[in-house]
């Protein structure tokens, strides 16, 4: 079945299309009684918009700023150019609302009825399960990903903790090709040293490029398709980790990896 705030997204824009054909283009400011009408229906339109939104994402959010912020409503002018009491929507300024609301329907997930991206136990590793699951269950798509890639770094960080380094530096550190750590590849050929580079990449590359800016600006933007995908990396970094050579002869302060 699909989902009702989908539905009703679609009628909002098909009704605000066609309010948008009857309203004057910017500059055309003649009034006529015959448009008292249907400036009325462009003020419940975008009153039942606002509503939409606030549903879907709270009162306080930046869609709904960012939704108010188009709200830029015309006062009109007779050929003196003096102006009315009365303010309109113009043409432009609907248009570009719709556009708004339809770039949001990709954003409307668990939390308004949308059935969520199926994340499937045996596809992701156990501790992304148990830190992401239901975070992103709930629709909290951005703090999933943060969890799942901090739980990485201190993965990391649990087995060399006498390093003092975290992030990106304990990930350069950890899975060097010339003197790794943590043996991802046995680094005896040349394949297998590009192999243990290119998994270092992606650990730094993990760390700069995903966990740091989550821990800024989480709750922001991702999607649940986007935060899914973040997930699997994650749990791929995770399995490579457990896969990886147990009787490395690397030490860290005698420790054997």
């Amino acid at each position: 079945m699909e989902n009702p705030e989908i539905v009703q997204l679609r009628r909002l824009v098909r009704s605000g299309k066609a309010l948008a054909t009857k309203r004057p283009l910017k500059g055309d400011f003649r009034h006529a009684d015959s448009q008292v009408e249907v400036e009325a229906a462009c003020r419940t339109w975008y009153m039942e918009a606002w509503t939409w939104i606030e549903q879907q994402f709270s009162r306080d959010s930046a869609e709904v700023r960012g939704f108010r912020a188009l709200n830029k409503v015309r006062a009109w002018q007779n050929m003196l150019g003096t102006e009315f009491d009365e303010i309109s929507f113009l043409r432009e300024d609907l248009l570009m609302m719709i556009a708004y609301l339809e770039g949001l329907k990709s954003r409307v997930g668990p939390r308004s009825g949308a059935k969520p991206v199926d994340v499937q136990p045996p596809r992701l590793h156990p501790l992304v399960e148990t830190v992401s699951r239901k975070l992103f269950e709930n629709g909290h798509y951005d703090q999933a990903v943060f969890e799942a890639f901090k739980a990485l770094n201190a993965t990391v960080k649990g087995r060399f903790p006498e390093l003092g380094l975290d992030g990106k530096a304990l990930m350069a550190r950890v899975f060097n090709a010339k003197n790794p750590l943590v043996h991802l590849t046995p680094c005896k050929t040349q394949s297998q040293t590009d192999e243990q580079e290119g998994f270092m990449l992606l650990f730094m590359g993990a760390m700069q490029g995903i966990r740091n800016p989550q821990a800024h600006e989480v709750g922001a933007s991702t999607d649940a398709n986007r935060a899914f995908e973040y997930l699997s990396l994650a749990s791929l970094l995770l399995r490579r980790l457990d896969e990886s050579t147990k009787d490395a002869p690397a030490t860290a302060r005698g420790r054997v990896v």
